[in-house]
């Protein structure tokens, strides 16, 4: 669900691999003036995902947030699929013999993908993972497909302007770090052009490209490189 203070009537929607991690503790710090610190209930050590968990915009009681300030955060859709494979199979390795070996056996799939052999096959490797398929899903799941559902749309590639729409509707907020980072970097300029279009492929129908001309933009000078 989206990340929603009740007394302030805002509810700030985004999605897996959006800098999910990121937007959940500038909220937290937001609504209660001190910075978000783990903790523990019960033995069970929580985080800043334990606090906000990501549900399919369809789920979400909508009725609940009518006269509520709407926020949506995008990411570029090919380095969010990057970012998906960085962090998820490669740091985490969701795709491991040991995570779901017997499913990629069933499948006839290649356990721990390089990033030519995850796009070739990412049907199949969202089947078998759940994980993978919840961090690669289009953030229409989470955002909806209607643009002017939002009243306002940030980048995080430019989550100073977030930051500072936060800081006029709270106490000024300082710049939020970046906390989800595991994993090694990929840029869509070090992809083959061929696994670059494949990527894009995937991605065309994200509702990012819809909600923010920048993105458009992105993706159609790449396709006339």
């Amino acid at each position: 669900m989206p990340y929603v203070i009740p007394d302030r009537k805002i509810a700030v929607f985004f999605s897996p691999k959006g800098a999910g991690t990121t937007i959940r503790a500038a909220m937290f710090r937001a609504e209660n003036g001190f910075p978000f610190r783990p903790y523990r209930v019960e033995g069970r050590e929580m985080d800043e995902n334990s606090i906000c968990r990501n549900t399919k915009f369809s789920n979400v009681d909508h009725g609940a947030l009518e006269g509520f300030e709407r926020i949506a955060i995008l990411r570029d859709p090919v380095r969010r699929f990057l970012s998906a494979y960085s962090n998820r199979v490669l740091h985490y390795r969701e795709l491991s013999e040991k995570a779901v070996g017997r499913k990629l056996r069933q499948h006839g799939l290649a356990p721990d993908p390089d990033i030519d052999t995850f796009v070739d096959h990412i049907d199949e490797y969202r089947r078998v993972s759940r994980w993978i398929a919840h961090h690669t899903a289009r953030q229409n799941r989470h955002l909806g497909n209607d643009p002017d559902h939002f009243h306002h749309v940030f980048r995080t590639e430019d989550l100073s302007a977030f930051t500072r729409h936060l800081s006029h509707r709270f106490a000024p907020q300082p710049a939020p770090p970046r906390l989800q980072t595991g994993g090694p970097k990929f840029r869509p300029e070090d992809l083959s052009p061929e696994t670059l279009r494949r990527i894009e492929a995937f991605v065309v129908e994200d509702i990012a490209y819809e909600m923010h001309p920048d993105y458009a933009r992105t993706l159609e000078l790449a396709r006339a490189a």
